[in-house]
């Protein structure tokens, strides 16, 4: 039995490029391995940022929804997936932070943090493969005294572990009116338990 449920919520904003229709839910109750989606939405009158989004959404859906097909432990269990974004927009640059979080058994849900920024004056997406070794190194510099000011920083070796000046560490950034804010997920510089970290790293 599979129950589908959608909801829609239209956002227009007065010179911006967002139109949004959130959210669509679906549940599955076959009887081995249960099962809920909930995934965000997403258009925009790009096609080809739509087309980059939603291939990467359908490959996270396909990829949990064969995790569930291989699933031989916690029958009983109801596993999930769920994806929310959060929009940023400036002069220059509309970015998206997406959060997937994923539950298949253990003790708490895995999120995933995936961020798209898109350059409005040269049509493309653009990454941090255009980052430097001095910008990093600044940038590293900056997002430690940062963080080894906040209370759920627990080593500082897996802080600094974590914020190396290195790309793989710095590739979930969105551009704000502020500044480049930087996003990491749980493990990444602390415990699951610490929860997700930001940290704005001004113009």
């Amino acid at each position: 039995i599979c129950t589908v449920v959608v909801f829609f919520f239209v956002c227009l904003t007065v010179g911006s490029l967002i139109w949004v229709n959130k959210a669509m839910a679906s549940i599955n109750e076959e009887p081995m391995h249960p099962y809920k989606m909930q995934v965000d939405s997403f258009y925009t009158p790009i096609k080809s940022l739509n087309r980059y989004v939603t291939e990467k959404l359908d490959t996270v859906k396909s990829n949990f929804l064969e995790n569930m097909r291989l699933a031989t432990e916690q029958n009983d269990q109801l596993y999930t997936l769920n994806v929310t974004y959060d929009t940023y927009e400036t002069d220059k640059y509309l970015s998206f932070v997406f959060y997937i979080e994923i539950y298949t058994g253990g003790a708490h849900p895995n999120l995933e943090i995936w961020t798209v920024v898109w350059d409005k004056t040269n049509e493309l997406i653009v990454t941090n493969e255009s980052f430097t070794k001095e910008f990093l190194e600044k940038v590293s510099e900056k997002v430690r005294a940062d963080l080894l000011m906040n209370p759920k920083i627990t080593s500082i070796t897996w802080l600094f572990e974590g914020t190396k000046p290195v790309m793989e560490n710095f590739k979930s950034f969105v551009y704000t009116n502020d500044g480049l804010l930087f996003f990491f997920s749980p493990y990444q510089v602390a415990p699951y338990s610490s929860g997700l970290f930001e940290v704005l790293v001004s113009y």
